[in-house]
């Protein structure tokens, strides 16, 4: 009983973060491919917040700023948050329906790693807020 219930738990949590790293690849795709849509989207929006700066006083320089580099750089990262939520979350699906060890070990790893970065980032953030 206990055995099908963390099973069915197992199966049920890496499918949902299987399907949230499935739309965070769609989403970086269609970002990255479709960056001629997302540009004007972005390029209205950017030059709302420079016209503000300047009557604000600020002196923003608007000559450097290449807006599909940081766009570039946001769909990249998504895809690949999104291939790597899919991928550790098959992982954990094939271990936990298969009972598969190696893929359970290598799950439960992933998981770890996981978790120490974020405390690691959670430390960095709150013990040096002004760097």
């Amino acid at each position: 009983m206990g055995l099908k219930c963390s099973q069915c738990s197992l199966l049920i949590i890496n499918s949902v973060f299987a399907m949230m790293g499935l739309t965070l690849f769609i989403i970086g795709c269609l970002v990255r491919f479709g960056s001629d849509t997302m540009e004007e989207f972005f390029a209205d929006r950017i030059s709302g917040t420079w016209n503000f700066m300047r009557s604000a006083g600020s002196e923003g320089n608007m000559e450097n700023f290449d807006l599909s580099e940081y766009i570039a750089s946001i769909a990249y990262l998504l895809i690949g948050g999104g291939g790597f939520f899919i991928f550790v979350s098959f992982f954990g699906c094939c271990g936990g329906i298969g009972k598969i060890r190696c893929c359970l070990i290598f799950y439960a790893i992933c998981v770890c790693l996981l978790l120490l970065v974020e405390l690691a980032l959670v430390i960095l953030v709150l013990g040096f807020p002004n760097k």
